[in-house]
């Protein structure tokens, strides 16, 4: 069976960490032979505005700057989701990004956490990732994530070919980890049931 992938990176900052880290992972999935597809969505690049009530109205505006998100989130099987710490936190563009996402876009999909730090810090944004922003769209983290401290070690690391390293080879089992999931969860989401509107928000 064949998986789409699509890698978010969370970093509101340009040429970040985290885009590093994410197009490392991005090469990573596309040496899988189980993978079809994976693509980057690069918040940063996005540019998306914060929500406001016209996104539930589908005013033009939002149609315009949601659309190629939706139709690439829709045809995702599985995600991986590279975020930064940001004083402790996910950085508000990737929160607002969650806010946006609807079920029948990311619902029931499984999602691979990310974190990284430059310090010794960064299991903040996981445990916030794990506590709330997929309480309505219904995202699935799996239980296995990826924490980088010091990740502008880890990215001279495995950048300059260390592929035996620690987190060369801890991402690449956590891939095949997310894999799995994205394979085992796509006939489930045939079940009308699970997108009911009358449970659309989770309780």
């Amino acid at each position: 069976m064949q998986t789409k992938i699509v890698v978010i990176c969370g970093s509101d900052r340009p040429a970040s960490a985290s885009l590093a880290i994410a197009t490392y992972i991005r090469n990573l999935c596309a040496e899988h032979p189980a993978v079809e597809r994976v693509e980057i969505l690069d918040l940063n690049q996005e540019k998306i505005p914060l929500w406001d009530e016209g996104f539930w109205d589908n005013t033009p505006y939002w149609e315009s700057i949601w659309r190629p998100i939706s139709n690439l989130l829709k045809d995702g099987d599985g995600f991986i989701m590279v975020t930064p710490e940001w004083g402790g936190m996910v950085p508000p563009t990737l929160k607002n990004f969650l806010l946006l996402c609807e079920p029948s876009e990311i619902g029931h999909k499984p999602n691979l956490i990310v974190s990284c730090s430059s310090s010794r810090g960064g299991a903040q944004p996981i445990a916030e990732l794990r506590t709330s922003g997929y309480k309505n769209n219904k995202l699935c983290h799996i239980p296995d994530h990826i924490h980088i401290q010091k990740v502008n070690e880890v990215i001279e690391e495995i950048t300059s070919g260390k592929h035996d390293t620690y987190f060369a080879k801890r991402i690449d089992w956590s891939i095949r980890v997310l894999l799995s999931y994205a394979q085992a969860m796509k006939p489930m989401r045939q079940a009308e049931f699970l997108f009911d509107p009358t449970y659309e928000h989770g309780m």
